[in-house]
């Protein structure tokens, strides 16, 4: 959390990724306590982030106009500290129960990668600043949390409610957010394949009744109002496929989705210094990630029986998970926006999945002890890039987009 505020307090207002237009969004709601119009070109009434489901904008209108007494930065200033406690707060709290539940025999491996997704840069700064997306992470971690429970604990009635409700926010919160739906789906096949508890058909039909309940009507409303139930604004350089049949430049096209992807899941371009900072940082995970999958790959686990089927079950929830949001990110690069190959964003939503991957391959190869080490000294790692970027922003990067800034202020002019 302080990493958090650290960055919610030296980022000038108004410069983090589309934060005028969330905020332009967030106004309209508690100036004229109802729903804008929608158009594709601009967004309408609400501007282009009205292209968002209501939930998260509400929850900042409501706060927005409770502090109307105070001046406009802190105002801003306000909603993102609410943003960094319900993300960084709420975040660090089910991320810790869901490595308790997948690393429960190691409580210290447990806390170590429960640091990592927190400690991550991109989930830092989607914490740190007025948006959806933090959210949306928080939201889909809830529902693989409880899908996990669903898969190994006895049916029950509170627990799907709860995953229902989490479902139907987090459908209320962004359309990306509908990936929730995955991991207690995968759950079900689970449960449907294998020991068939008495209940657990009850559970799922619960779960998806009160999700279709409170999230069905924002799609229904669009597809009444705009006639289709998915709102987008119009991409402004249209979509990598439609680029790639002008110019001929498939493979272009590709290595961009592929490279600006991995780099932009990780870190917020420019946070560090280009040049061996950054790609150190990169190159620390991509030697992670090449020791985990050389783990899954090669080597079997020799863990418990209890431990092994929760690790195996959270392992297999993660992967459909990050598959289904890479597909989804990059459905809209090839067929919407040429704009999202930097996705990184949409990934965050699989960042707990990804750091549970990744500390699995690396227990099928090290001992318990070694693995707590190496993840252990990852945290320490993402403390000190963190430490950096923050340096970076500060001395370099506000000096150049935001001159004259000074804390607690909106950049001039």
């Amino acid at each position: 959390m302080s990493l958090v505020m650290l960055f919610s307090i030296i980022q000038p207002l108004g410069r983090t990724p589309d934060e005028i237009a969330h905020m332009q969004y967030v106004s309209f709601l508690t100036e004229n306590h109802r729903l804008p119009t929608f158009a594709p070109i601009g967004g309408g009434e609400g501007g282009y982030e009205a292209q968002h489901p209501p939930l998260y904008y509400a929850v900042m209108a409501v706060a927005y106009g409770a502090t109307e007494v105070l001046e406009e930065r802190w105002r801003w200033h306000v909603l993102r500290w609410l943003t960094a406690l319900l993300v960084g707060g709420g975040g660090l709290l089910v991320v810790r129960a869901l490595f308790r539940r997948l690393c429960g025999d190691t409580p210290r491996l447990a806390l170590a990668g429960a640091s990592a997704v927190m400690l991550m840069p991109l989930t830092v700064l989607y914490a740190c600043h007025i948006n959806p997306d933090g959210p949306a992470f928080l939201l889909v971690t809830v529902a693989l949390y409880l899908a996990l429970l669903t898969a190994h604990e006895p049916p029950s009635l509170t627990r799907a409610l709860l995953l229902g409700i989490t479902i139907g926010a987090a459908s209320l919160v962004k359309i990306s957010a509908l990936i929730a739906l995955v991991p207690p789906v995968v759950a079900w096949a689970y449960l449907a394949r294998g020991k068939k508890p008495k209940g657990w058909h009850r559970d799922m039909a619960v779960t998806m009744g009160f999700a279709f309940a409170i999230g069905a009507w924002w799609y229904v409303r669009n597809a009444v109002y705009y006639g289709s139930p998915f709102i987008h604004t119009s991409a402004p350089y249209g979509s990598a496929l439609e680029n790639a049949f002008a110019s001929g430049r498939f493979g272009f096209f590709a290595w961009l989705a592929i490279r600006e992807t991995f780099l932009s899941t990780w870190i917020q371009r420019g946070w560090l210094p280009s040049g061996p900072l950054e790609w150190g940082f990169y190159g620390l995970i991509g030697v992670l990630l090449a020791v985990a999958i050389t783990g899954w790959i090669t080597r079997t686990s020799e863990d418990g029986e209890g431990a092994t089927s929760y690790r195996t079950t959270g392992a297999v929830i993660s992967l459909v998970l990050l598959i289904s949001v890479l597909i989804g990110q990059q459905s809209a690069f090839w067929l919407s926006d040429v704009e999202f190959n930097a996705g990184g964003r949409y990934v965050l939503m699989a960042m707990p999945g990804i750091v549970h991957l990744i500390l699995s391959g690396w227990s099928r190869l090290l001992n318990r002890r070694v693995s707590l080490i190496v993840f252990g000294s990852l945290s320490a790692a993402l403390v000190v890039v963190n430490v950096l970027s923050a340096w970076h922003i500060v001395t370099v990067l506000n000096s150049r987009y935001a001159p004259g800034w000074k804390i607690f202020h909106f950049p001039p002019g």
